[in-house]
């Protein structure tokens, strides 16, 4: 066998039923992907210092991948331009549908 990354348990009746994921894997749509990637991808865009990329799920049929990111401090991105950039740079799919600014990436105290 192999590792797929699923958390899965048994049940009484013997079916399996899926818990999370263990790694940052996504699944939007059918396509899996790895929101480091994409984030990877924000970070090439010359006005961004750092990026963040995880999913927005209002619905179950309503799944959004969303990029949060951070200008380097003499930059103003152009998000339409930021958006034609990654469509270069990455599959359609991986594109995120939202791309939000920040003044910095909030962080816990640890």
């Amino acid at each position: 066998m192999y590792r797929t990354g699923d958390v899965i348990r048994e049940r009484y009746d013997g079916n399996l039923e899926f818990i999370s994921r263990d790694d940052a894997q996504l699944n939007l749509r059918g396509f899996r992907l790895e929101p480091t990637e994409v984030e990877s991808a924000v970070g090439r865009y010359p006005q961004v210092a750092q990026a963040i990329v995880t999913m927005s799920e209002r619905a179950r049929d309503d799944q959004r991948l969303v990029a949060y990111l951070v200008p380097k401090p003499w930059a103003q991105p152009n998000l339409a331009d930021l958006r034609r950039f990654l469509m270069l740079e990455l599959p359609h799919y991986f594109v995120p549908s939202v791309l939000v600014t920040l003044e910095k990436l909030p962080q816990t105290p640890s």
